[in-house]
């Protein structure tokens, strides 16, 4: 599985939903499938949707989790021995048209809110780092609370705010209906 790097289409947006590193790397357990590589510049061969399954259409965009597609899909290969490569040379340009900031804090609500179901979703996996990862938000949230930390000030973005929604995903997971499966 690859994935590579994501520049701005357009000078006028943003600088969000972008990956512009320029080092190659590879997945392990110590990192975050969450933006190791992103849905909107990611291959695979077939060969793994069959070995891991289709994607889980309760997240993503207009779904029920509204974010998260990717990371789902990311973490659920590298958890079956899949190799998730970075390779920057693999680019592309992204015209996403955000402009305005409330446009990147409704972005980055649907995010967190999608990062909170995951969590729900391998809490009690072992395989999983997903605890490690909240324990990491709730840390950061912490530290923010006490003026250690910020996320984003300039953007207006909060680590307590992400922790928020990052807790209502998860409450949103764990009470939607069971019957909803991955295909």
């Amino acid at each position: 599985m690859r994935g590579g790097r994501i520049e701005l289409g357009d000078a006028r947006d943003l600088p969000v939903t972008i990956k512009p590193e320029l080092e190659p790397a590879v997945l392990t357990s110590d990192l975050h499938a969450g933006g190791f590589i992103h849905g909107a510049n990611m291959a695979f061969p077939r060969a793994i949707v069959d070995k891991v399954g289709l994607f889980d259409t309760r997240f993503g965009a207009g779904s029920a989790f509204r974010s998260g597609e990717d990371t789902d899909y990311v973490h659920r290969a590298f958890n079956a021995g899949i190799r998730v490569e970075y390779l920057p040379e693999f680019a592309v340009k992204h015209f996403h048209g955000r402009r305005e900031l409330g446009d990147i804090k409704k972005l980055q609500s649907g995010y967190a809110f999608g990062n909170g179901a995951l969590y729900a979703k391998y809490l009690f996996d072992r395989r999983s780092n997903m605890r490690g990862m909240l324990r990491w938000d709730i840390r950061q949230a912490a530290l923010e609370a006490i003026g250690k930390r910020k996320l984003d000030g300039e953007l207006g973005l909060t680590y307590r705010s992400q922790l928020r929604d990052n807790l209502t995903g998860m409450i949103a997971y764990w009470r939607s209906p069971r019957t909803q499966k991955p295909a």
